[in-house]
């Protein structure tokens, strides 16, 4: 996919336009397509731009799924926002999706290097 590779060298406003030439073709972006511009725009510092394309994305009938929530909570981890990271799991479980593998070496991953121990340890949320 084009606007992955785009997205993967840092190129987010090129992907963006890409994105919205494929809507003026009256094509519409897929839940993948949104995954991986909302993953880039936090990889390459733009994360108040990733909000609002989950928001333009419901607005359009499409639902986060698993891996929107787990990149969610990825780049909360990676900004040692621990709190916010913990919301977006539950926001995941309200959304009916369960927690997983990846869900929970985020977490940990991040109680580790944010030096809470115990957190880690319980894998409470």
């Amino acid at each position: 996919m084009l606007i992955d590779g785009l997205c993967k060298v840092g190129r987010i406003s090129e992907a963006f336009r890409l994105r919205d030439e494929i809507e003026k073709l009256k094509l519409s972006p897929d839940v993948v397509t949104y995954n991986t511009l909302i993953n880039g725009c936090f990889k390459f510092g733009s994360g108040d731009d990733a909000v609002p394309l989950i928001e333009e994305m419901e607005g359009k009938g499409l639902k986060p799924n698993a891996v929107t929530h787990n990149i969610m909570v990825k780049w909360f981890v990676e900004e040692g926002k621990m709190d916010e990271a913990a919301n977006a799991v539950r926001k995941m479980e309200e959304c009916g999706f369960s927690p997983d593998c990846i869900t929970y070496n985020t977490l940990i991953d991040g109680y580790c290097k944010a030096g809470k121990m115990d957190e880690a340890i319980q894998g409470d949320v």
